[in-house]
């Protein structure tokens, strides 16, 4: 029986981990859970799972989040958590050389490349829950790497695909239930920009050899195309629980939590490109992952910070995108894609982004 450490357990990734732990019961512990601050969710959580461990984020904890992820009573530690709060424990799990489920966007879109050298120096493997990454990875099976031309990742569009950005809309994701700040993450396509950023350091490719395409029925997952013209497309419900059964169970195809694909439910796949000026923020992770070095932690945390005074009201939607990219060409970034250089860079895009959003 596994033991999982499951950071970010009331969010929608964490809750739908649970159901896949559920249905496999047999194979699967929880000995840790954590949250930010939704307490009521947690404690019920608690009562089912009896952890050995329990970490609420917004209060002192007896052990904090990387002593929980490198404890020896651990063996998979599931990432399930929003922000850039899980890299320090990412990077003690791999330490540790405990098995990884990754969703958590930041850890690889802002510390990638230290993160994956670490853990090619463990022997570490990540098993990523994004449904996106999961479909190139099964795309992959029994593929050269070196066949491949590019790694296309789908992107819904969001709200705003063909409608005009209002504030009330930008929180309602038009395929997918998600907390407001990934819905408005959604709506920018940042949220496609970061996993542009972290199919760079989870696949170890070329930059140029990644792209979006807008597909706003969100069926097909990922497209993997090859030198010889032929493309392959991860084709599946709109629905994480696959790529998290898949990812928990090493690769495994079992009969659990998803029925059967229905194609009489879904019939219609249409695909765009996407709209440089109008969705900004995924051009700027392109530009982001192109300079290196820390760039890409400082547009997670500016972003971080603009889309909180969004939410807030403070900014509109417009300027989430537009302060990010003057930010980033008024700041002095550093190239250093060390995790100490990555952390510095983290606080120093959160002051610039603060004081920048408040004028």
């Amino acid at each position: 029986m596994k033991r999982i450490a499951l950071f970010g357990s009331t969010g929608c990734v964490g809750r739908k981990t649970l159901e896949v732990i559920d249905c496999f019961k047999d194979e699967f512990k929880v000995v840790a859970l954590s949250c930010y601050s939704n307490t009521s969710l947690l404690e019920e959580q608690k009562k089912k799972y009896s952890p050995q461990f329990i970490f609420i984020g917004s209060k002192k904890n007896p052990l904090s989040l990387e002593e929980i992820a490198s404890h020896p009573d651990v063996d998979i530690c599931v990432f399930a958590m929003e922000g850039s709060e899980g890299i320090l424990a990412a990077f003690a799990a791999a330490s540790a050389s405990k098995e990884i489920a990754l969703a958590n966007k930041e850890i690889l879109a802002c510390a990638g490349e230290a993160f994956m050298s670490l853990c090619r120096e463990k022997g570490v493997k990540i098993a990523p829950l994004d449904s996106e990454h999961s479909a190139i990875e099964q795309c992959l099976l029994g593929e050269k790497g070196e066949d491949v031309h590019k790694y296309i990742l789908t992107a819904s569009g969001g709200p705003f695909f063909s409608t005009p950005p209002t504030y009330e809309k930008a929180f309602t994701h038009p395929t997918y239930r998600c907390g407001k700040k990934v819905a408005v993450n959604c709506s920018t396509l940042m949220n496609k920009g970061l996993e542009v950023i972290e199919a760079k350091h989870l696949f170890n490719i070329d930059n140029d050899q990644i792209d979006v395409v807008i597909h706003p029925q969100s069926l097909v997952h990922s497209f993997v195309s090859f030198k010889d013209g032929a493309v392959k497309a991860f084709f599946g419900k709109p629905d994480i629980l696959q790529a998290i059964q898949y990812a928990l169970l090493g690769g495994e195809r079992r009969k659990g939590v998803m029925a059967p694909f229905a194609f009489d439910r879904f019939m219609q796949c249409t695909f765009y490109p996407y709209d440089k000026k109008k969705f900004r923020c995924l051009q700027l992770s392109f530009d982001a992952l192109k300079e290196g070095g820390a760039y890409p932690a400082y547009l997670n945390a500016a972003n971080e910070v603009l889309v909180d005074r969004f939410c807030k009201g403070g900014v509109s939607w417009e300027a989430i995108g537009e302060s990010l990219e003057e930010l980033m060409n008024k700041g002095s970034i550093s190239k250093d894609s060390s995790l100490e250089s990555v952390l510095e860079t983290d606080k120093q895009a959160r002051r610039e982004a603060a004081a920048f959003s408040a004028r």
